[in-house]
């Protein structure tokens, strides 16, 4: 069971000493290995997509923007490009080759929103 916060400034340190570990970690062995286990693309059917397309679409991810139904931050999607890209890239590659998309894929969150317009008049005087 967790332990009540008793002082905040050792917590905040703890957090920062935490997350800065994924900062300072070079994971390029991990990834290497990784991508030495993902199958091999036939050069007969090549992918319409390369790795680059990959890479350059997950960096222009917004980081300000919603999560979807993983939980993956688009802000990690956008900084960690040149190492999920390998990866999505075969997945995705996967995918158009099956043609199946798996069902997470096709779930979405959709949080309706008043437009900011109607919130200002509810709550402005005039």
């Amino acid at each position: 069971m967790p332990s009540a916060i008793t002082d905040p400034l050792s917590f905040a340190e703890d957090l920062n000493i935490f997350y800065a570990q994924f900062d300072t970690t070079n994971c390029s062995e991990e990834c290497r290995a990784l991508l030495e286990t993902l199958p091999i693309l036939e050069p007969a059917h090549p992918a319409p997509f390369t790795v680059d397309d990959v890479r350059r679409q997950l960096s222009r991810c917004k980081p300000g923007k919603a999560p979807g139904p993983d939980g993956i931050q688009a802000w990690v999607l956008k900084e960690c490009a040149v190492e999920l890209a390998p990866i999505m890239h075969s997945l995705f590659w996967e995918s158009y080759k099956t043609a199946s998309v798996p069902t997470l894929w096709k779930t979405s969150s959709i949080i309706p929103m008043e437009p900011e317009d109607l919130l200002k008049s509810h709550f402005l005087p005039g």
